[in-house]
This record gives structure tokens, sequence and C-alpha cells, in this order.
């Protein structure tokens, strides 16, 4: 690079940090519009961080506050010291034009991306490989856009009555539309992958999947794009998907990427999005299926930072969109106890506003042996009803019916009862029906003018086997059989 370019870099990048150094404000949207990265000089991109570090833990923005910062990170030698910092904030024309200095970064960090790209993209056209060249001029156009894309120049608008109106076409309706993001959550061991596998096979041979209407709705046989960071193919798809009935010759895996020696295979991300356009191109799958979200979110990507993980995710929805495939990531639930299911899975609460959907699976709290997959949140449907499973001693997944459980039942911290609680729960029970059926409503008002909490009285109707049924428009409570015969030998009543 001339040096006359080298110097134009720095100017421009000492006017800015200086700008951001005296103006927090200033400081905010520059760290909302550019990554550090886009900084020539690594020891602005040093500095950069610091201010990025100091706003992140709600710390005011001024030479102090970063000095400090540096100090702390053993980096404020490796920039020139507490001078250098003095003389960022000294060489600011103007503070109101910061907005210039910016636009000046940008363009020149773009720029220095596009040559890049180039020269390797040349390297790579002589060497035989085209398609790679191809691929690496697409992703430093890509790069490059996203550097200026945010700088405030150039505007899009569109009328809402101009506007075309799309309708949502879905892959199981309501819980995995087509082109959109779909987020199936849980813990560890409660049955995510056993899930995403039985969805897979399904599609693979165009058998039904459940309804929303407890019924099976038939459908076409499709391709999938399966990538997995966790499970080998061999040891866990493989046996899984054939206990599943799946056209395995439908499924493809995606290993990753050939590396420069042309042996190694890179593990792929989602940051890889020349390659995995390319791979939805050649499989043509009706779902892509990434297991799980952290390990393929790639590297400097911090699944807490919305800044970070929201348009790595949204690179992916938009590959979705051009081919018109369903995404579905797996996700691992956050530990610790949440208000809200929405908030229960791992990473900021931003990536639950990049999802359509979002599903939940977990074991069911009312029948241990079975597991239920519930709708968390849906933006282009009314969520769906739960959807109850069991992985059976053979190792597949058998659906088991429509679930009354919910999301919020499903993360709720267990409940430890009072000694005696449930007991006397079953006592209420017994007493109040020995008479015959009577009214839900009634039921559990009562029951609560007794202080018997609702977690409680559903476990001792589940206990006691108490049935439930609609007459008219309401429902009633009965005592099965044998209990009312029991009930009646005793005298209760």
């Amino acid at each position: 690079m001339p040096a006359q370019e080298i110097q134009a870099n720095l100017d421009a990048e000492r006017a800015l940090l200086g700008a951001m150094l005296l103006d927090a404000e200033v400081a905010d949207a520059v760290i909302a519009k550019m990554a550090a990265d886009s900084l020539f000089s690594e020891s602005h991109r040093v500095i950069i961080k610091a201010i990025q570090a100091v706003r992140a833990q709600g710390g005011a923005v001024d030479l102090v506050t970063v000095t400090e910062a540096l100090r702390q990170a053993g980096t404020l030698a490796q920039i020139g010291g507490a001078t250098y910092i003095s003389a960022l904030a000294n060489s600011v024309p103007n503070v109101d034009h910061w907005e210039d200095h910016l636009r000046i970064v940008q363009e020149k960090a773009a720029l220095r991306t596009i040559a890049s790209g180039a020269a390797k993209a040349k390297e790579q056209a002589e060497a035989g490989d085209m398609a790679k060249a191809l691929a690496t001029i697409e992703r430093a156009r890509a790069e490059a856009a996203a550097m200026t894309e945010r700088r405030g120049t150039g505007i899009s608008l569109v009328k809402v009555a101009e506007a075309e109106t799309l309708q949502v076409n879905w892959l199981w309706k309501p819980y995995i539309p087509m082109e959109c993001i779909t987020l199936l959550e849980g813990d560890p061991k409660t049955g995510k992958t056993w899930m995403a596998l039985a969805i897979t096979a399904i599609i693979t041979r165009g058998f039904p999947l459940p309804g929303e209407d407890g019924r099976f709705h038939p459908r076409e046989p499709g391709n999938v794009l399966y990538l997995t960071a966790e499970d080998s193919i061999g040891m866990t798809l493989k046996p899984r998907l054939e206990k599943a009935n799946a056209d395995t010759g439908r499924v493809v895996v995606f290993e990753g990427k050939i590396g420069r020696d042309k042996k190694t295979i890179v593990p792929i991300n989602m940051q890889d999005l020349p390659q995995l356009d390319e791979a939805l191109e050649r499989v043509k799958p009706v779902l892509m299926v990434i297991d799980s979200m952290v390990p393929h979110l790639g590297p400097k990507v911090d699944s807490n930072k919305a800044e970070q993980v929201v348009p790595v995710l949204n690179g992916v929805a938009r590959l979705a969109e051009k081919h018109s495939c369903a995404c579905l990531i797996i996700r691992h639930l956050a530990k610790g106890p949440r208000e809200r299911a929405l908030y229960k899975g791992q990473g900021t609460i931003s990536i639950a506003g990049v999802a359509r959907s979002i599903l939940m699976v977990g074991i069911d709290p009312n029948e241990p042996s079975k597991r239920v997959m519930v709708h968390s949140a849906c933006n282009l449907a009314k969520e769906g009803p739960g959807q109850s499973f069991a992985i059976t001693d053979d190792g597949a997944l058998e659906w088991c019916g429509i679930s009354e459980v919910s999301a919020a039942e499903l993360v709720a911290p267990e409940v430890i009862e009072q000694s005696g609680a449930r007991a006397d729960a079953k006592k209420f029970l017994r007493g109040a029906l020995a008479q015959g059926p009577r009214s839900a409503v009634d039921m559990e008002d009562e029951a609560d003018a007794n202080g018997i909490a609702p977690a409680t009285l559903k476990r001792a109707r589940k206990e006691l086997n108490i049935r439930a049924f609609k007459l008219a428009k309401a429902w009633y409570w009965e005592l099965p059989k044998k209990e009312e015969d029991q009930k009646a030998s005793e005298g209760i009543g």
C-alpha cells in the first residue's frame, strides 16, 4: 500500500477515535456501526476494543477510563502509552464531523478487503480452482458491503401498498416454516437430536408429520442437509436414521470445507456463507439442520452479544430464503431459572427475534417416561399444540399424540411440596368427588380456597387417575370406578 494511502487511513482513524474519546454518544454510535477489525492500525484496533469493553461494563468513555482499561489489559505500552491516547483527543478537527471520519474509515476498510480478496482469487484462479476463486470474490464483496451498508448513505424505501404480499409456506405447519429459521431447544439428553433426526427421516420418505389437529398429513419426499458438531455420522446419525426408517440417500452431511492442502477437512460454520450457498445449491434440500448453534457460530462470535450473533444468523436466514428451504437450528438451554420460556435459550434474547418459530423439547413433567415438544413462540401463525413422543427400547422415536404441557411447565423449576401437601390434595379430591362428577372449574376454585396449589392438585389428579370429560361446553372431573367403590365402602360423603 502506498505511503500516502497508509497516512490517509491513519489520519481518519485517529480523528474517529479522538471523537469517540471526547463524546460517549459518538462512541456508542461508532460501536454500533463499525467492527473493530475495520481499522487499519493494530494499535487502533486495540484502542477501540478497550472502548467497547468500557461501554459494555456501563462505564463512561474518556481519556482516563480508556487509559485505565488498556493498562489493566496490559496493552497500554503496545499502543504508545497514555501520551498517545491524549494525542488522539487532540487530533480531532471537529467532533461534529465524526460521521465523515467514519465514512472514510469504512470505505478504506472496504477497499482493503476487496483488494485482498481479488489478489487471493487471482492466485486461486491461476492454480486452476475457479470455483474457489469465485467464492473468494463473493465473500470479499459481501464483507466489503457489510462494512459500508450501515454508514447511513444510500437508502431504500418501499411503500407498504406497493410491497408484494407473500404467502407463508410450511415444512410442518405451524411448527417449521419454510425460508426461515426455527429454533429447536432443550436441555441435554432430552431428545433434541432424536426429534431433529425423526423429522429428517419423515421428510426423506414423504411420510406425514403430526398435524396441529392431532392427525397425520401427507407430504412429498425431500432432501435434508445436516450440519453436526456433536455427533458421529457412523456411530450416531446413521444408526438413528436407519432406526427411523429414513431414506439415507436423501440425507447429506456437510462435513466441512477442504483445506489448502487439498486433504484436510476444516469444520464448517455459519459464517462460511459461500460454502453453505454452494452446498444448498448442490443438495437442494427442503430442510437444513444445524446441530447445534454455538459450535457453528464460528470464530470471534459471542452468543451473548447481539451485535455479533444476529448478523451471522441473518446471513443463514437469507440463504434459507434464497434456496426455499427451512432451517432448523438446535440450541441448548441456559443454566439457571428463567421467568419465561422465551428467555431460557442459550445466548442473547435477540436470537429469539431472528427465529420465526421456537420449539422446546423436554421430559413430560406429568409422564416422565415420555418427552414432549412444545411451541414457545411463533410469529407466523398461532402456536401449535404440544406433541408427545417417546424413545423406544430399540432407540426409535414414537409419536404419542397431542400433549397439554406448555413451554412454561417445561422450564418451571421442580416444586418441592411441603410434607403432606399432595396427600391433602388427594384427600380433598376423594371427598369432593365421592358423590359423583363435578365441574372442573368449581373443583379448581374450591381447591384454591383450601390452599391447594394448582401444581399439587394436578399431580394428585394424575396419581388418582381422575377422569376428565366434556359435557356440553363444560369440563367435569370424576373418580375412577374403583375409587368410587372404595369411597362407598369407607362411608365417605
